[in-house]
This record gives structure tokens, sequence and C-alpha cells, in this order.
């Protein structure tokens, strides 16, 4: 997974997906569904780093503003 692949917008769309309750900020169970749905990473190791990559704050939760941080 690189970040700097990603353009803004799809950054944002990819955080519209995750964000299943609309609240604007990703919970790190909404985070790890999309793992959970794909075969991208089966390690809780790494799925617990990157969640802690991108949660810059640590306030448990994902900010449209710390995705986009993470993806430029």
């Amino acid at each position: 997974m690189d970040p700097k692949k990603y353009t803004e917008e799809e950054a944002l769309k990819l955080f519209g997906l995750i964000d299943v309750n609309g609240d604007e900020k990703i919970e790190f169970d909404e985070f790890i569904c999309i793992f959970n749905e794909t075969s991208f990473i089966n390690d809780q190791i790494m799925i617990d780093w990157l969640f802690a990559t991108i949660d810059r704050d640590k306030s448990g939760t994902i900010e449209k503003g710390e995705l986009l941080k993470f993806v430029e």
C-alpha cells in the first residue's frame, strides 16, 4: 500500500467508503473492516501500526486531514 500513489480526490473517496457511520472520522473498527474484506493484510500488528501511523494525534480515530497528510 503506497500512500503516494493516491490523489487527494481518491483519498477522500476512500475516506467516505471507510467512514461507514458518516461522522467524518474513521474509528478503528471501521478501519479494520477494509482489511477483513480484502487480502491486503492479515497481520494484526501491521494493521495496528498502519492505523497508528495515520492517526497522528492519537485520538483513536482517523480524521480527513490525517488521511490527506498520509497520502501527501
